[in-house]
């Protein structure tokens, strides 16, 4: 409904008109006939709008619209006369009475409805307004009570901040709360944690019977509403005493005290911690009003501050007496010794009369002027705010100096600003620092020493090896050479590259025990790197009858960042051991990338990949599990084996944790082994990856290039022939230098276009050679490149840094010797399986032909085969010629033909010779 409106007039067919119109308007009408029925009406229902006539009997318009106005009940209701009387008199007169508006008759409908809805909003407004007009009274009424609140709280805190004691600062909170309640009557009841018990502390208005009753009142879940409010930490509201069960033990007497209700709440710490109890006491039931509870909650946040304030300064003076250390307070303004405490005293040998005299002037005790200087800069710092804390010498009464170390701080006490001086003697712990120096200088001296020792043990172990494994490979080149002979070279080049492993698994040990090791992170293809770690272990399974499996995850990232050596490390030795130790059965490598918390992988460069290793073998007893990762420590299975160092795991596990993970174990004797790590890696794109090094064979140098003059500097009569041995051959003028001052003279004479720069030489080492050379103009034309025997990678960084163009360590092999020289010479070579032969081969010139060799391949046994098919994958020359003696006589061809194809490097062929046939099977 718009509305409810009260038509009030005589005239039956008016009455019937205006009713129509409004309730088809959507107005709700009451009638009235006379005006005594009108007014009985307006004051029973108190409609929105009263439409009144003015003749009528008995009592005419003007008459109702007064006594209507008089009301207080009606006085607001709008009142729209409507008479025949059309003089402005009469209209006149209506004002006067109080009237709204006149229509007059006869009206014009929309004329009424347009005066009936004004005056609705009208009064709607009005009303509004009269509302709003209350709510803004009622704020200002709200905020000067919160204001005199506040102003009050204040005056509290000023009392706090003063050190004002704490019954008193109880008392004011008290009164505080009394005088802005008017009714309620406050109390302030404190809690020892000892004993469980509320003792009343302030209660202005409380009956001293009542006190005495309550005072020592056990908490508990029915002690009343204090008792309650400290056991249960929440607030508790009686609104009648007589009739709550918790009230059962003081209700007799709260009531003979007059006291009907009551409101009370925990003083609690941040914490939790309950403190006491504010109460509400009221002579009748009720609950408090907000404004009360607003008091309440404003005298708990009181005595919170005001409690924890009073038990900082018991604190404080707990540690002021029974610290270690010496204490001093200060007044910075009348520069005065407050308090000092008895450890002060005693560490100086004086008074405490004579230290309160003396003040901060005990410092400068037995101190230079230039001393006593800075010290009154510090302590001026100090009264600035600025905390200050230095070393100080301090001087006994007896004579003897110690080590102090002081500390400055300006502290806030009880409202006043003071300084509080803390003296420490610390000449114990400067001679122990100075001990623990002395040690470290002394570690560092002996980690010096190791570090030296295996920079010496790494050149004298490695620099014979480069000789041994370089000319091995000089002279498997030589075609003069029996098979006898050959098979002699590679049992030294294996017997070598094994004793070069050793070498490197003790240099390695050794490196992680000094600190040494380095994280080098490399782009790198991981599919690739996996596969030919299984390719180059699957003869050695195969050998065993195991079956080597690679489980490779299809979501496996091809292209990543880490440490790839590293890894390739720590992925042999677990497969090898696992290949090792197990004697049927299967070797399983797992490759898969880790799904983060939602089981999503992470599409950022940022992944992380497992690796587990699982094997069939014995098992690991789980008494020798901790021995597995122990520098030489085996289990009694590798021991019986007789094989390794004892390193491996060791130095793998060492490996993991630097490129960010760890090696876990599971295992169960009779059953297999599995370990397991997971690493972070960097994802990197195909085009990112480095150029690998050709392995095809160098025979010589491409037509139409200088004639490269190449220098090989070694101390070392034996590694300078095998670069001369090496380089000579292909058609490079090699000349030697046998020190660092050999190197430049030459340099200076020959103006060579490569230096392989050795770096530990007598007379002038390397590093000084190369910084000779790069000193003159031309001789930033010429490339160097470092050959050290270190096995530390830092060594790396030291050569670039002093002018070298690249670094290679020894052993060498020649290929990489090839490599470094096209990529920073740009030497072309000519390879073996690109040069002309002179003299073909007479069973080449046979034209045989793939059916007869596939004849002959057919005859020999399936292992064989694929021994020769994966010694060919992994472009393996001695393992195919190591299973040439097994062709039968009648089978020649074949042999001989392989080993045509291994001498011109055409693995290619066996592969796709083999291949046909495995695939036929």
């Amino acid at each position: 409904m718009k509305g409810n409106i009260l038509v009030v007039d005589d005239n039956p067919q008016n009455r019937r008109l205006l009713e129509r119109m409004l309730i088809k308007k959507g107005y709700e009408v009451q009638i009235a006939s006379d005006g005594f029925k009108g007014v009985e009406i307006a004051n029973s229902t108190k409609p929105d709008l009263i439409l009144l006539d003015v003749n009528m009997p008995r009592m005419d318009g003007f008459e109702v619209c007064k006594q209507l106005k008089s009301s207080i009940k009606t006085r607001h209701i709008p009142i729209i006369f409507v008479s025949a009387l059309s003089e402005a008199i009469d209209k006149v007169k209506g004002f006067n009475v109080g009237g709204a508006d006149y229509i007059t008759k006869p009206f014009q409908f929309e004329d009424v409805f347009v005066r009936v809805e004004h005056q609705l909003t009208l009064n709607r407004l009005q009303t509004q307004l009269t509302q709003q007009n209350q709510l803004l009274q009622q704020e200002i009424e709200r905020r000067q009570w919160v204001d005199a609140l506040l102003a009050r709280q204040n005056q509290i805190l000023e009392l706090i901040a003063r050190g004002t004691e704490i019954d008193c600062i109880f008392g004011a909170i008290a009164r505080f709360v009394e005088e802005r309640s008017q009714e309620g009557l406050c109390s302030i009841s404190i809690l020892q944690p000892a004993t469980k018990r509320l003792y009343h502390s302030v209660s202005p208005s409380l009956p001293e019977a009542y006190n005495q009753a309550i005072e020592g009142l056990e908490i508990g879940p029915m002690a009343a509403a204090c008792g309650t409010a400290a056991y249960t930490k929440q607030t508790v509201m009686t609104d009648d005493i007589a009739i709550d069960s918790r009230w059962i033990d003081l209700k007799e007497i709260a009531l003979a005290c007059g006291l009907k209700a009551c409101c009370s709440r925990p003083i609690l710490t941040e914490a939790g911690e309950v403190l006491g109890t504010i109460a509400m006491y009221y002579q009748q039931s009720k609950y408090p009003s907000s404004r009360d509870r607003d008091l309440i909650a404003t005298a708990v946040y009181l005595s919170k501050v005001a409690l924890e304030r009073h038990r900082a300064q018991q604190n404080y003076r707990a540690i002021f007496e029974v610290s270690h250390d010496g204490m001093m307070l200060y007044d910075p303004h009348s520069q005065k010794a407050l308090e000092v405490n008895p450890q002060l005293c005693g560490l100086y040998g004086l008074s405490s009369q004579r230290m309160l005299h003396v003040g901060l002037r005990f410092l400068g005790i037995g101190t230079t002027s230039e001393h006593r200087k800075n010290l009154k800069e510090s302590i001026k710092k100090a009264r600035q705010g600025k905390t200050q804390k230095f070393e100080w010498v301090g001087k006994h009464t007896s004579g003897r100096w110690f080590l102090t170390e002081v500390i400055l701080k300006p502290i806030s006490l009880v409202g006043q600003q003071r300084l509080l001086a803390i003296v420490r003697d610390i000449t114990d712990r400067q001679n122990t620092l100075n001990a623990l120096q002395k040690a470290k200088e002394d570690a560092e001296s002996a980690n010096q020493s190791k570090s030296q020792f295996l920079a010496n043990m790494s050149h004298e172990l490695r620099t014979p090896l480069n000789a041994i494994l370089g000319f091995t490979q000089v002279m498997t080149r030589d075609s003069s050479l029996n098979s006898q002979q050959q098979d002699h070279l590679r049992i030294i080049n294996r017997s070598g590259e094994h004793l070069l492993g050793l070498i490197n698994d003790v240099l390695e040990m050794s490196k992680i025990e000094a600190g040494r090791l380095s994280f080098n992170p490399s782009r790198f293809d991981l599919h690739v790197e996996i596969e030919t770690l299984v390719e180059m272990l699957q003869l050695k399974a195969r050998s065993k009858n195991l079956e080597l499996i690679c489980d490779r995850a299809a979501d496996l990232p091809r292209y990543i960042q880490t440490d790839e050596g590293k890894l390739r490390q720590v992925l042999v030795n677990l497969l090898g051991n696992a290949i090792k130790f197990t004697r049927s059965g299967s070797v399983t490598l797992r490759v898969l990338p880790i799904p983060d918390l939602d089981g999503q992988l992470d599409r950022s460069d940022g992944r992380m990949i497992q690796f587990e290793i699982e094997d069939t073998g014995p098992g690991i007893d789980c008494n020798e599990m901790h021995c597995l990762f122990e520098a030489f420590g085996q289990t009694t299975l590798g021991q019986k084996s007789q094989e390794g160092t004892g390193l491996g795991l060791p130095i793998s596990q060492q490996f993991v944790k630097l490129m960010g993970g760890e090696i876990q174990v599971e295992s169960c004797v009779g059953r297999g082994t599995i370990f397991r790590f997971a690493i972070p890696i960097t994802l990197a794109k195909s085009s990112d990856l480095p150029k690998r090094p050709s392995t095809r064979q160098v025979i010589g140098l491409a037509a139409n290039q200088p004639n490269y003059r190449i220098l090989a500097v070694d101390d070392r009569s034996a590694n300078r022939k095998l670069l001369v041995q090496i380089l000579s051959p292909l058609g490079f003028q090699v000349r030697e230098a046998a020190n660092g001052e050999e190197a430049v003279q030459v340099w200076e004479e020959w103006e060579p276009h490569l230096i392989w720069m050795d770096i530990r030489m007598p007379v002038m080492d390397g590093y000084q050679a190369s910084q000779t050379i790069r000193a003159h103009i031309k001789g930033q034309t010429t490339v160097i490149i470092a050959l050290t025997a270190s096995a530390f990678e830092e060594n790396r960084s030291l050569v670039l840094s002093v002018g070298c163009d690249d670094f290679v360590r020894k052993p060498f092999e020649e290929k990489i010797l090839y490599e470094k020289m096209a990529q920073h010479l740009g030497v072309k070579y000519i390879y073996a399986d690109e040069a002309p032969s002179d003299e073909p081969s007479p069973h080449a010139s046979e034209e045989v032909t793939v059916s007869v060799l596939q004849g002959h391949l057919e005859k020999m046994p399936r292992s064989w085969i694929d021994r020769l098919h994966q010694a060919a994958t992994q472009v393996d020359a001695q393992l195919v010629l190591e299973l040439l003696p097994q062709v039968p006589p009648d089978g020649e061809v074949l042999a001989k033909t392989l080993e045509e194809w291994v001498e011109n490097f055409r693995f290619d062929r066996a592969i796709e010779l083999t291949q046909s046939l495995l695939e036929q099977n």
